[in-house]
């Protein structure tokens, strides 16, 4: 749902005290939206219940009115069930009686969600959202590197996975002071044919070559301001000497000119790369590499943020054209999944559900792919291990666990609307067939008059079928009359 005032209350919880670990809840999802709240766990443990815990509320009539204990014992998390009417879930899984486990992460009330934080300190400051852009501990903490890193000279190295936010992060840099101002210029090195690089990066004169112009290059253009090189892995080894020489003697010799011009900018490096392994390959100049890979920044991969992404999906989907809602359940499985194209992949896959719902409708996690958010097939074993590598007070998500073994069929207990806290799972095909002849339907529901056997004969179908595929579309008969 859109953000609020009010439902970004008291999204900056309390401070902590520097250097004591406390493990406690974060409660990052309510009912009226994303939030941001830290809350300590006592030595005897935490009970969750309708009422809230001391000034955090939950606005939530789900919640039982004591719901669950949440305790760490032994260095495991334990979440114990009191007999909740709408049950207690972790990390996708229903508690029956009392859960324990090390590695647990996300954990459901209601429809409330909370981060399982070994240590609060780091949530303290909360979320912010800058326009689009939502800050969480860990980027902020990255952003905060990247501010002193202005202060010490005039490069630095932007590292970390495709997707994280390395051109926000080089727009940070360029924005630091002491040397705010002037142009930025972004270059992706990776779109630069071979041919046209030294020309394009560092300016060419007419007649230098067949078919050239009086260009400036992209060096000079970035004169008193920041020049941006993404992926800079990419250029060759004779344009990176060119470039560490123009560094060097902060002069800039186009094609085809006789004498060299003056420059001065910030250089600002981005890759996804082992910059360091190029250079052992031969792949990366040596001297250029310490000449401006240090100091180095690594933004952290969404699943190391996961207080960011309730924040990040219901930004996302209230900002299209036509906004949406977010349902908790949709939010619970982005929490889980390990989203090895970050924010990026997040956003494409959040437009694509988006597309299975009318317009300020709530998208659940049933109209999310089920592939979406999780680890590309061929990876490799060192990304692999990467992903679900646990490490001290970040969350992190199991993209490759294993199914668990399937369960013995029970006879189907009769839906409870009020009880439900999870949507109903819609056949795939059924579905996609439905959107996919959604036209055809509202054209036979018109011709028909809103005549739903008329627009089944129309339609050569069977008029249960049709009752069914006007029920996923949401769609009302009468308003064809």
């Amino acid at each position: 749902m859109p953000c609020t005032t009010e439902t970004i209350e008291s999204t900056r919880p309390q401070a902590l005290d520097d250097g004591v670990s406390t493990p406690g809840l974060v409660l990052v999802w309510t009912p009226r939206g994303a939030t941001c709240q830290s809350l300590p766990l006592p030595d005897d443990g935490l009970v969750l219940g309708r009422d809230g815990v001391g000034d955090t509320r939950f606005h939530d009539p789900r919640i039982s009115r004591t719901h669950c204990r949440v305790r760490v014992e032994d260095g495991s998390w334990r979440v114990e069930d009191l007999g909740s009417r709408n049950g207690t879930v972790v990390d996708g899984c229903g508690v029956r009686g009392t859960y324990s486990g090390v590695g647990t992460r996300v954990l459901r009330v209601g429809r409330c969600l909370f981060i399982l934080a070994r240590d609060l300190s780091r949530f303290h400051l909360g979320v912010e959202r800058h326009g689009d852009v939502v800050v969480g501990t860990a980027l902020r903490e990255a952003w905060r590197e990247i501010a002193r890193a202005s202060t010490l000279g005039n490069t630095l190295l932007i590292t970390g996975e495709s997707g994280v936010g390395k051109e926000l992060a080089a727009r940070r840099f360029h924005e630091a002071p002491p040397r705010r101002g002037g142009p930025l210029v972004d270059v992706n090195c990776a779109a630069i044919p071979e041919s046209l690089a030294e020309s394009l990066l560092f300016g060419s004169r007419k007649g230098a070559f067949s078919g050239s112009m009086d260009s400036p290059g992209y060096l000079l253009s970035a004169h008193r301001g920041t020049l941006f090189l993404d992926e800079v892995g990419e250029l060759s080894l004779h344009v990176q000497g060119k470039l560490l020489r123009a560094l060097e003697s902060r002069e800039v010799l186009p094609l085809g000119a006789t004498s060299p011009r003056a420059v001065d900018f910030r250089l600002c490096l981005a890759t996804n790369r082992d910059l360091r392994g190029a250079v052992v390959r031969g792949a990366f100049r040596e001297d250029l590499y310490f000449r401006t890979c240090r100091p180095s920044v690594t933004i952290p991969p969404l699943r190391e943020r996961v207080e960011e992404i309730p924040w990040l999906v219901e930004s996302m989907l209230a900002s299209l054209p036509e906004p949406r809602a977010a349902h908790f359940s949709l939010v619970e499985a982005c929490m889980l999944r390990a989203w090895s194209g970050n924010v990026r992949e997040l956003a494409v896959e959040l437009r694509s559900a988006a597309l299975r719902v009318g317009p300020g409708e709530e998208v659940t996690v049933n109209e999310l792919d089920p592939d979406a958010g999780r680890l590309l097939a061929g990876a490799t074993p060192g990304a692999i291990a990467r992903l679900l590598t646990p490490r001290e007070g970040v969350p992190v998500a199991r993209a490759l666990d294993p199914p668990p073994p399937p369960e013995p069929p029970r006879p189907p207990a009769p839906p409870r609307a009020t009880d439900a806290t999870t949507p109903p799972r819609r056949p795939e095909s059924a579905r996609s067939h439905a959107y996919r002849n959604r036209e055809r339907i509202i054209a036979a529901l018109r011709e028909a008059r809103g005549n739903v056997t008329e627009a089944a004969r129309r339609l050569d179908i069977p008029r249960t079928q049709l009752r069914r595929w006007i029920a996923k579309l949401k769609l009302d008969p009468k308003q064809y009359r």
